[in-house]
């Protein structure tokens, strides 16, 4: 299970950053398999450039902005990606991707705003 990161401004669309969800763990209190129990990341994955393609769409066809994040499961046979949730805020991938790469999401969201004069 993985979770990536976007942020989505007026003519562009960045994937931030990918996380691995940790599932069903039991040393975690996740007992059961289907149970979400945390994030470990920044991950490089191979279906980066896929990823991408997926958030441009979802920015196309629902117009999302701001910092938006996605669940995905990658199938073990096939490695297909299979999107399963689209979280319209900040996300808990979010913040392990900030810890991981020293980074604030919230200062690279409000750089991408525009000023207007009031």
């Amino acid at each position: 299970s993985l979770s990536a990161c976007f942020l989505a401004s007026e003519n562009r669309v960045t994937l931030l950053g990918t996380t691995e969800q940790l599932i069903g763990i039991e040393w975690l209190h996740a007992p059961r398999p289907f149970l979400y129990c945390g994030n470990i990341g920044p991950i490089e994955i191979p279906e980066r450039d896929s990823i991408q393609e997926l958030g441009e769409r979802l920015v196309m066809q629902t117009g999302v902005q701001g910092l938006f994040g996605i669940d995905l499961l990658r199938e073990t046979e096939t490695q297909k990606l299979w999107l399963l949730e689209v979280n319209p805020r900040y996300t808990a991938g979010m913040e392990v991707i900030e810890r991981g790469c020293e980074i604030s999401l919230l200062a690279i969201l409000a750089d991408s705003f525009e000023t207007y004069p009031t």
